[in-house]
């Protein structure tokens, strides 16, 4: 009983000063889509359905306010290589709505905390397509083309990008920076409903 005692002592004691295994301290961990609840004590993290290796971490109480639905739907995806804009290695597509359905991207929802994006991209995939690692930028649509996402971390060694943002967008895309895809007329949906609402 002491033993049982002093080690959940230790375990609570490591998860406050950040010891533990980030794994350990995380609420959820979903594959694909998950709830998200207003005001979480502990973060939410969403592994992209179709490569694991992207990761959405959702701070703990990172959206609040009276005007804020109590949970939002997130789903989170790798896009199939034949959705990609020519010229793209990777792609992800990411979609949040509102408890009855409604697109909470159209208005490029603002968090009140940063959400952690971890983008993984297949290095046999980008050396197929002739694209030097040192080359790769992670895209996202603006109307009109494509626009380099700034202040993005690359680990060309782990093959991920990370970045950190309070707007996140609905699609990012892996793109040589000296050949970024052409535009074309899609658009994210959320952006297509706010014009011709």
């Amino acid at each position: 009983m002491r033993f049982t005692a002093i080690s959940a002592v230790v375990s609570l004691l490591a998860v406050t000063l950040g010891l533990a295994p980030a794994v350990l301290q995380a609420q959820v961990h979903a594959q694909g889509s998950c709830w998200i609840q207003r005001d979480a004590a502990a973060s939410t993290w969403l592994h992209a359905r179709g490569d694991s290796l992207c990761l959405l971490q959702f701070p703990g109480g990172c959206y609040r306010g009276m005007m804020m639905p109590d949970s939002l739907f997130c789903d989170f995806r790798s896009a199939p290589p034949e959705s990609m804009p020519r010229g793209c290695a990777a792609a992800y597509d990411m979609d949040i709505r509102d408890p009855q359905g409604g697109c909470m991207m159209s208005g490029r929802m603002t968090f009140r905390l940063d959400l952690l994006v971890t983008l993984h991209y297949d290095p046999q995939t980008v050396a197929g397509l002739g694209i030097p690692i040192a080359n790769l930028v992670l895209i996202r649509p603006v109307i009109g083309g494509y626009q380099v996402v700034p202040g993005v971390a690359h680990d060309p060694g782990a093959a991920l990008f990370r970045l950190s943002t309070t707007m996140p967008n609905g699609w990012y895309g892996v793109a040589d920076r000296t050949n970024l895809p052409v535009a074309v007329a899609t658009r994210p949906w959320g952006v297509v409903k706010t014009i011709y609402r």
